[in-house]
């Protein structure tokens, strides 16, 4: 977790002369917890406010929450002050185990906030600590009504959500729009909006809409939104027609540029799209790579497009699909659409469809190349694209419980373009080999080595995990593999099964842990690429995991 510190100026006396130093002071850290009995201040887990409305909001600060349940609106309307960020973090062992008045449920349980939640400005982060998928994030926020889950405000300055379960009041609630994250900005160079490893669902209307999200460059991104889930979002249309929903709604009216959708899982949407660039808006320089597409019924979760640029745009450039999985979707095509005539750079590289729908192809496409199609429907399946491929079987290991990742004999297999220029991993953070791409969002492969010894079940381990995850290697920081026994052994693996590196807990405050610096044995960084740990205690007991380390 980034620390953030704000700048004091200080004055040094010094014999031979005065000088003036800026010297950072540490942040403070205040307590959130349902129930707490103290002074109610903040101070402390035991003097803890007992809900959010009587925060006192300061820039600089970091507030942890315990986890319980949180019955409010909360918005939060403290003015920015330089680069001074306000960060809500989910109660964890690792940061708070030592403090006064700890108690490990506070990690153990959920925080759940019950109602809407707005936030005004920008360099605010929500961080749930733990949580991936579809289970185990940290902070939940649910609303019941017609309101947006979470809803950004005023400000340019950057905003971070990870690790969160953003719930909506239904699928098909009601007869008004309600989205899960709602952020339009009308300030000039609105940029650095971050969100990762959430599951947004059952929205209404838009799952994410945004706008005015302006990047100057993909690493100055506008946008990144990562490693996410997103689903049940759009049923509102079926009874109101006029209402559209989307999965994602990029810039309606407004401007975004320098936008990465990557590593995503998109589920039973309902709507013109699940990525939807709306009209009246200028849209540039989009990355979509590695994400999955699919729907447990198609009757149910209709789409008239998998990704659609709107016909009224001011314009539409440099929108690169890559290495994307599209399965079972529902109603009348599966296509990428691009309406507005006189776009430019609109690549649809590397992509597998399976089971979709077609009545329409590929619309005011660019380059498409290296895609694979199989046991699609419709009248305008495509054919006759460049290094076009095929399956003569369902390609995917387990479709049917939407394992998609590929079959050995699946012809996608070393099918696609090497895109290493732009991207090197597939959804899973395996390396894609260089020359040797695989077609669709994973790359062929990641099972678990062999040689790693298997679990044994103890209740020892149950809680055992890695922090943070995705690990990314940067100097100083860290990867933690928490909740250990005593004198546990951690032996760290590649995808091979070569043993990297071998660590040995030591106990901290009862809560023990080791850290890994992402050196192998030789104390040379390891390359990027899916990792394993084998966690193994003085009775035999026995854990297997898996991570991913980014560079």
């Amino acid at each position: 977790m980034k620390k953030r510190l704000s700048q004091i100026p200080h004055i040094l006396l010094v014999l031979l002369g005065v000088f003036f130093i800026c010297k950072p002071s540490l942040a403070a850290n205040y307590y959130i917890r349902a129930g707490a009995s103290g002074a109610n201040n903040g101070s402390s887990w035991a003097n803890a406010w007992t809900t959010f409305g009587a925060v006192t909001w300061a820039r600089g600060n970091t507030y942890f929450v315990a986890g319980g349940s949180y019955n409010e609106d909360v918005t939060i309307t403290t003015a920015e002050s330089g680069a001074n960020w306000i960060i809500i973090k989910k109660a964890n062992a690792v940061d708070n185990s030592g403090e006064a008045g700890w108690n490990a449920s506070y990690a153990d349980i959920q925080a759940v906030i019950n109602g809407k939640f707005v936030i005004y400005n920008g360099y605010f982060e929500m961080d749930g600590v733990t949580g991936s998928g579809m289970s185990g994030h940290g902070i939940k926020i649910s609303v019941t009504a017609s309101a947006s889950v979470l809803a950004f405000s005023s400000g340019a300055s950057p905003r971070h959500l990870h690790r969160l379960d953003l719930q909506g009041p239904g699928f098909d609630f009601g007869s008004a729009g309600t989205d899960g994250i709602y952020y339009n900005s009308t300030a000039a160079n609105s940029k650095g909006l971050y969100i990762s490893y959430c599951w947004i669902h059952e929205i209404p209307r838009n799952g994410v809409s945004v706008g005015n999200v302006i990047g100057t460059s993909y690493s100055d991104y506008g946008m990144l939104f990562e490693n996410n889930v997103l689903g049940r979002t759009g049923g509102v249309a079926i009874a109101y027609p006029a209402i559209h929903g989307q999965g994602m709604q990029i810039a309606y009216s407004q401007t975004d540029s320098y936008n990465i959708i990557r590593n995503n899982a998109f589920y039973n949407i309902y709507s013109q799209a699940p990525i939807s660039y709306l009209g009246l808006g200028t849209h540039s320089n989009s990355r979509i790579y590695n994400n999955v597409f699919y729907s447990t019924d198609p009757s149910i979760y209709s789409l008239a497009s998998a990704i659609y640029m709107h016909n009224l745009s001011v314009s539409v450039a440099d929108i690169y699909v890559y290495n994307n999985t599209f399965y079972n979707l529902g109603g009348y095509a599966s296509h990428i659409r691009n309406d507005f005539v006189g776009a430019t750079n609109i690549e649809v590289k590397n992509n597998l469809w399976v089971n979709c729908p077609f009545g329409q192809r590929h619309t005011n496409i660019t380059a498409t190349a290296n895609n694979d199609y199989y046991n699609n429907y419709g009248v305008n399946i495509p054919s006759g694209e460049t290094n076009q491929k095929t399956e003569t079987a369902d390609p995917f290991i387990n479709s049917t419980g939407y394992d998609l990742h590929l079959k050995p004999g699946a012809n996608a297999r070393d099918g696609g373009i090497d895109l290493s220029a732009i991207f090197s991993t597939d959804k899973d953070g395996a390396s894609r080999p260089p020359g040797l791409w695989d077609i669709g969002a994973y790359e062929y492969g990641g099972v678990l080595p062999p040689s790693l010894p298997p679990d044994t079940g103890s209740a020892v381990f149950n809680k055992t995990k890695t922090y943070p995850s995705p690990f990314k290697l940067e100097a100083g920081k860290t990867l933690k593999i928490i909740e250990l026994p005593l004198n546990a052994v951690i032996k760290i693996y590649n995808m091979n099964g070569v043993l990297i590196k071998e660590l040995k807990e030591t106990d901290f405050n009862n809560s023990g842990y080791v850290e890994w610096d992402g050196k192998d044995q030789n104390n040379e960084p390891v390359s990027r690429g899916i990792y394993y740990y084998s966690a193994s205690d003085e009775k035999g007991n026995k854990k297997t995991g898996k991570f991913t380390v980014l560079k």
